[in-house]
């Protein structure tokens, strides 16, 4: 099973660039944290880390070391809400990780 905890902030518009920017920061109960940026469209938001510096491990971590994440949200036409999740490791490329959808009950 895995959770985690963060926050997302859509940060206000930039002159000339379509979305708006966002940064995403989460705590994982494995002792890592992670930051992402990307941006918000009103249909999509994406965001990313890819730098050693967007994650920070605490002296209990084990295991491989993440080095890039990527994550993708959407509505899609029943208005259910999608998610794509991409996972590198070691310095590896991000490879699909968790994939699924969300439906109100």
């Amino acid at each position: 099973m895995h959770a985690e905890n963060g926050f997302v902030k859509i940060l206000p518009p930039k002159e000339g660039v379509l979305g708006r920017p966002v940064e995403m920061m989460l705590s994982h109960p494995f002792s890592l944290n992670e930051f992402e940026y990307g941006t918000y469209t009103p249909d999509r938001l994406e965001v990313e880390s890819n730098k050693p510096e967007h994650f920070q491990r605490g002296m209990s971590a084990k295991g491989k070391q993440a080095t890039a994440f990527r994550r993708q949200y959407w509505l899609n036409e029943k208005g259910n809400l999608c998610y794509k999740m991409f996972l590198g490791v070691d310095g590896a490329e991000p490879y699909e990780h968790l994939n699924g959808e969300l439906e109100p009950v």
